[in-house]
């Protein structure tokens, strides 16, 4: 089941759901989902890997093939086409255990 805005309202107020900073729930609440934002620091891929998976905790897996880059205000990160890149949102979520949430894209 997917929340509704009046469900994530009621989460975020009882703090079932945690969000670190918390949000601007004008703009970042819809009608069945919250808006995350992306961070500043982004990890893009420099050659393609043998590896059949990306774990972002394990250094060994990131090694030489990955390159941080941290944007800022005066010049932000630009993805080029066909680019893959790792990023975070500034959010931090903390959900119970009975739930589960999911990320999708936006342009």
């Amino acid at each position: 089941m997917i929340l509704s805005d009046r469900t994530l309202k009621h989460a975020l107020h009882d703090r079932d759901i945690q969000i670190v900073p918390p949000i601007d729930q004008a703009t970042q609440l819809d009608c069945c989902g919250i808006y995350g934002t992306l961070g500043k620091e982004f990890r893009v891929q420099q050659v393609n890997p043998d590896a059949a998976y990306i774990d972002p905790r394990n250094a060994e897996d990131m090694g030489d093939r990955w390159v941080l880059i941290e944007a800022s205000d005066d010049d932000p990160f630009i993805l080029e086409p066909d680019a893959f890149v790792l990023a975070a949102t500034k959010e931090q979520l903390t959900i119970p255990h009975d739930m589960v949430a999911f990320m999708d894209g936006r342009t």
